[in-house]
């Protein structure tokens, strides 16, 4: 039997373009007896409430006999959403996350998803039903029968339900169990899922192949990696990450062994690399653009986003603008010029003294008396927003916002101003892992796109005279991570070492600085708990830590 895994880049909501690249796939893959498709791979994942709109559902619904219209003997699994006629206690036709098999032209048989996962990014509970059954479905080949089990996502990851799907399949008499994913990229989940496919064949001795969803989807990254693991748990099969190109192997259903190429995973930092630059183009593609714009102020963190745009979209794709003040250094402005012609992309230099000069005369009646503070620092970063979102207006290239996790997370950055633009790339990158990366970038290159000046100077946001960012980053970025995405409690720090004023001082800003967070673009996904969308905070909220007398 040779099957094909495809490592398939949906866009959400694009139902004909989906299906016209699934037939194309399909067409192209014609020796292969089974194609495998990604969880969702017809409407894209994740559609949220597009799930709602019933027009939405019936038309993804006929995608699916589109694409069967063109299988001839193969075998097809795709991902779509299902539903029946019966209704659910809301009132709503039931939804299914489902998996439609085709054959000779029609759909033969549909799986339907058992586990509905309902924390981190995920709501699906909150659209569809659980499976009504769970068993396998027997199919021939080359007059060889074969008793297929279907599952999706997380019925691989049961651990926390009382259901076990694969034991179910591999019980039931499955001979191979497929599961088609929408797993997005996080540090380490590769490994993870590595782990988890080859603990449930070997538990259940029964060979298993995970198909996976690639590319980028607002703030998630999804990383294919499809893998195949024979009935002991080895690894015998799988592709590279983050690339467009899928598997064709061979499946020996007598002796149940597998024949194909096993693609080496790459270290932590080339796959956060990978993920975002494959996120920004797809963000970029996807919405409709081709080129982005972004303010280059010599920092390491402007610095990263613009490399990051460059090798994602073309250096030709990716405009810097240089916006000095009064009180912008000469070096960091020849940092930015430097970097911005290491990379080979176009910039233009528009300073912002005169208007800022002018901003200050206007208010200097209101102003009378009071003493220089944050509104003139913030000021001057708001010009800045103003220009970069008024070239991205002008010329329509999406702006893409140059914060850290670090400064998202201390509400060091300036609404409308320096938090302006469509993406922010490195949103979830601590400041620490904003360096790392930028030495990653140098070292592959075997050349320095990012200046040295860039790498060592101490950072500052040079809107005064004399300042420099109110962090040391080696302390800050960790004890971030912790609050943030290990939920470490004030007196968890405590006990790690961490000295108390400073922990309820970051612990108290943190939570009282989630109205900007709410403001910011949409930023890439790579750790386990991102600002954004799997992260819901209230925004008027008044806790702030139980820390020990």
């Amino acid at each position: 039997m040779r099957i094909f895994v495809s490592q398939f880049n949906a866009v959400v909501g694009d139902l004909a373009g989906n299906t016209e690249k699934i037939i194309s796939e399909i067409k192209k893959n014609r020796e292969a007896d089974l194609i495998v498709f990604p969880e969702l791979s017809i409407p894209g994942y994740p559609p949220q409430d597009l799930i709602f709109n019933d027009t939405f559902v019936k038309l993804n619904r006929e995608c699916v006999c589109e694409i069967a219209s063109a299988v001839e003997d193969q075998y097809i699994i795709v991902g779509f959403i299902d539903f029946s006629d019966s209704i659910n206690p809301q009132g709503w036709f039931k939804r299914f996350n489902g998996a439609a098999l085709l054959h000779g032209g029609q759909l033969i048989h549909t799986f339907h998803k058992s586990l509905l996962p309902t924390y981190d990014v995920f709501d699906e509970t909150r659209y569809f039903e659980p499976a009504e059954k769970i068993e396998p479905f027997l199919i021939e080949i080359d007059n060889r029968k074969i008793n297929l089990g279907v599952e999706i996502c997380e019925d691989l990851w049961d651990d926390a339900y009382k259901k076990k799907i694969t034991g179910i399949l591999a019980e039931k008499g499955a001979e191979l169990v497929i599961n088609i994913s929408a797993s997005p990229y996080e540090k380490g989940k590769i490994s993870q899922r590595k782990e988890i496919l080859s603990l449930r064949a070997k538990q259940h001795q029964v060979p298993m192949i995970y198909c996976n969803l690639l590319g980028g989807q607002d703030e998630l990254l999804f990383d294919g990696h499809c893998m195949v693991v024979d009935p002991e748990g080895d690894l015998i099969c799988s592709t590279n990450p983050f690339s467009e190109e899928g598997q064709l192997f061979e499946f020996d259903a007598v002796e149940m062994k597998f024949r194909g190429a096993c693609e080496p995973i790459p270290d932590e930092m080339e796959l956060i690399y990978r993920a975002l630059t494959t996120g920004v183009r797809d963000y970029v593609r996807k919405s409709g653009f081709s080129s982005v714009v972004l303010g280059l102020s010599g920092g390491i963190d402007s610095a990263l986003v613009a490399a990051l745009a460059v090798a994602a979209l073309g250096k030709e794709n990716v405009l810097g603008l240089l916006m000095p003040s009064g009180f912008s250094s000469t070096h960091s402005v020849d940092d930015a010029r430097i970097m911005a012609e290491n990379l080979g992309m176009p910039y233009h230099e528009i300073p912002i003294k005169t208007v800022y000069e002018h901003y200050e005369e206007i208010f200097e009646p209101l102003f009378k008396g009071l003493p220089f503070g944050l509104a003139e620092e913030n000021l001057q970063a708001r010009i800045r927003g103003n220009y970069v979102m008024t070239i991205s207006n002008k010329f329509g290239k999406l702006a893409l916002a140059t914060g850290n996790k670090t400064e998202f997370a201390m509400g060091y950055s300036t609404l409308y101003g320096d938090m302006c633009g469509a993406l922010a790339p490195i949103g979830d990158l601590q400041k620490t892992l904003v360096y790392e990366l930028c030495r990653y970038i140098n070292k592959t290159n075997q050349k320095e796109l990012i200046p040295a000046d860039i790498l060592t100077k101490t950072p500052s946001a040079e809107l005064r005279p004399g300042q420099f960012d109110p962090f040391n980053y080696d302390v800050m970025s960790p004890l971030v991570n912790e609050i943030v995405e290990n939920q470490a409690s004030i007196e968890d720090l405590v006990a790690k070492g961490y000295d108390l004023e400073l922990v309820r001082s970051t612990y108290s800003t943190v939570m009282a600085t989630e109205f900007k967070r709410r403001q910011a673009p949409p930023i890439l996904k790579i750790s386990n708990c991102a600002f954004g969308m799997g992260r819901r905070v209230p925004l008027v909220n008044k806790y702030r830590g139980i820390s020990p007398d």
